[in-house]
Formats: structure tokens, sequence, C-alpha cells
């Protein structure tokens, strides 16, 4: 499989919201007691309010640049990559695409690095990559979002 990774573009917005939100709600909703409408709403704000700080990277195929195959949406503090979601469609899972992905933002397997969504196929990743889950670091950056949803 022939990949390239490019920068996000806004006709990729629609793919990298669903994808997210569907993929994470495999874990998130299975394992809590969120109600979805709950889920969905606020899930689409906090990627909204983050996106604008981060890079995205989309890896697509060679032949067609607008055939997604998978993204990774990161930022970094004080020479700490941070890793806000990784995804590669399943067919194309194990074949390297996300470590790709990943080397793309400056997140090596040999940095200090943190995740801040878990998921049971981003674990795996997370250890390759000594990367730390900390569920909190979007929280902190985004209180204030936090305070004015009441």
């Amino acid at each position: 499989m022939s990949f390239v990774i490019r920068d996000l573009q806004s006709s990729d917005y629609p793919f990298l919201f669903n994808s997210w939100m569907k993929s994470y709600s495999k874990e998130f909703l299975d394992k809590k007691n969120v109600p979805s409408q709950i889920y969905y709403q606020g899930l689409h704000k906090l990627i909204e309010s983050l996106l604008p700080s981060c890079v995205v990277k989309m890896a697509v195929t060679e032949d067609d640049l607008d055939v997604i195959i998978g993204y990774v949406v990161a930022s970094s503090d004080e020479n700490v990559g941070v890793v806000h979601y990784v995804y590669v469609k399943e067919s194309f899972r194990r074949l390297g695409i996300a470590s790709q992905l990943l080397a793309s933002v400056g997140i090596e397997p040999d940095m200090d690095s943190i995740f801040t969504a878990y998921t049971s196929s981003g674990s795996e990743l997370a250890a390759k990559f000594n990367s730390l889950y900390h569920p909190f670091y979007i929280a902190n950056m985004f209180g204030d979002l936090l305070d004015n949803s009441r």
C-alpha cells in the first residue's frame, strides 16, 4: 500500500470528525454511562476547540490524495509531544501508518510524549512510543471551555 502524508485540508473535516467520534465511541460509550447525545455534542465541541492549536497530518493514498486512510492530531508542550488522536482505517492497521503519522508530527519512540484519549488499539501504540496516558491534559487546556458549558 503506497501512501503519502499531507496537511489537513478543509475538505477533510467531515471525515476527521466522523471517524474520531465514531471510533472513540466504541471505547467510551461501551464503558461509561454517558448518553450518546451528550457524548457526540461534547466531543464535537472539544474537537472544534482543539484543532486550531494542533498539527494535523493526513495519510492518504498515493494515487488519490483525497482518499484518507488515517490521521494524527497532535501538539507539543515544552518539548513533550502530545497526541490527541491517531486514527487509521481498520483495513490499513498494523502496516506502520500510525508510526509514520506520529513521526510526521515529530513524535518518536525515544522521546517523552503523552496521549489524551485512551483506546485499546491506541494503548499498544502508546506503549511502543513510551507515551503516558494523561486524561486530564485537555481539561487543563480548556478549563474555561468546561466552566462555560453549564
